[in-house]
């Protein structure tokens, strides 16, 4: 199930890592999000904060940035896929697409939005993100937060019947990220940079949900 309401939007990122050199892992990181072509518009400070979850373990420095939307390559996102005509949930038929096909956010917002997940996926991935236990340590992290109104609550599929070949399977992203209202190494970060940001689903400004908020984990600005 999805809603694609406010197609014109910005997308806020959660930036963190605990392993080796923190900074230059989220300067990094940045540093290959712009290589889409994917604009950073504004950028929190660096935050250090306390392990949420799994206490054994270093220190986390944590960001959020506020990247404006701009069309993605499929092939980013799909490298072993050769894409053929698809449905998506509540939108049109992609009966065009290529290989190299763009994803429009304003025409897909659903979709891109997959897209821009993998490909921050693939970042991850590449600069050396293993598997480990829940909220354990990690050389980055990059979660999607919040894009605009678009709710999504996962999981979807696209390709009609299945998603066998020749059809594209999208994740179970949800959005707003189901535990943004509940972090506070999250909430701050975000709170500096949009503090009127309103969620969706909530109703409420980022301020008025860390004024509430009952975690009481440590969250130092560097």
């Amino acid at each position: 199930m999805a809603s694609t309401n406010d197609a014109s939007r910005t997308v806020f990122l959660g930036l963190g890592s605990n392993v080796g050199d923190r900074p230059a892992h989220l300067a990094e990181a940045k540093r290959r999000i712009q290589s889409q072509g994917l604009e950073i518009l504004k950028e929190s400070s660096l935050y250090e904060t306390e392990p949420v979850g799994y206490a054994a373990q270093p220190w986390f420095l944590n960001q959020v940035i506020e990247v404006g939307t701009t069309p993605l390559n499929l092939s980013d996102a799909f490298p072993d896929l050769a894409m053929a005509p698809m449905r998506l949930p509540g939108e049109d038929v992609l009966d065009f697409l290529t290989f190299d096909a763009e994803i429009h956010p304003h025409d897909y917002p659903l979709f891109w939005v997959d897209v821009l997940l993998k490909f921050l996926k693939s970042i991850e991935t590449e600069m050396g993100r293993r598997g480990g236990p829940p909220n354990g340590p990690r050389v980055i992290d990059i979660d999607i937060l919040i894009y605009g109104n678009v709710l999504s609550f996962g999981p979807m599929s696209a390709g009609g019947s299945g998603a066998g070949r020749g059809s594209a399977a999208l994740t179970d992203l949800v959005l707003p990220h189901p535990r943004l209202h509940l972090r506070r190494f999250v909430l701050t970060p975000l709170c500096e940079i949009a503090p009127d940001l309103v969620h969706p689903l909530l109703n409420k400004t980022c301020r008025e949900l860390l004024d509430e908020l009952a975690d009481t984990s440590i969250v130092r600005r560097v």
